[in-house]
């Protein structure tokens, strides 16, 4: 199916692999192996797999029960768009999503490289951000509003006082 190999240098890959249930668990069977290489060799290996949030699907439960599982992320479908790759032939940049989806962080133990892969809360707002997700964009923008009500109370109220 595939035969790249990253147990033998590390590093920290994205999959986004054909929403086909058994596509997805043979990848999971795959980069489980690739993991458990790569662990015994000392080399640190992280992968981000997004795929649609598919609870019911043999794959899905696959990533989300996987041993090397050390994060996840779950987008609702209303909050985020994607680029669609026939774009061109279609017309507009942006589609919204059909399906919530969920994004795993699947890393192995000890090597170079694990901190710096490892999920944060910043790198989570990053990721919200990237997929256009609304919610996020909507709470900053929300925060900005009281900020700026809040200055302009307070600059009435110097006024009022002067």
């Amino acid at each position: 199916m595939w035969d790249f190999d990253p147990s033998v240098e590390g590093g920290s890959f994205e999959a986004n692999p054909p929403f086909v249930d058994g596509v997805i668990t043979k990848m999971a069977e795959r980069f489980e192996m690739l993991l458990e290489k790569a662990e015994r060799r000392g080399v640190g290996l992280s992968f981000c797999i997004i795929v649609p949030k598919w609870e019911g699907r043999e794959g899905w439960k696959k990533l989300r029960g996987g041993r090397y599982l050390r994060g996840e992320v779950e987008v609702k479908q209303k909050d985020h768009y994607y680029c669609e790759g026939r774009r061109y032939r279609r017309g507009g940049e942006f589609r919204i999503a059909s399906f919530d989806t969920s994004v795993f962080f699947w890393q192995n133990e000890g090597g170079e490289g694990n901190e710096k892969w490892a999920l944060t809360k910043e790198k989570e707002k990053r990721l919200r951000r990237a997929f256009g997700a609304r919610g996020e964009e909507e709470k900053e923008e929300k925060e900005e509003e009281k900020e700026k009500k809040s200055q302009g109370k307070k600059r009435r109220r110097k006024e009022a006082s002067s």
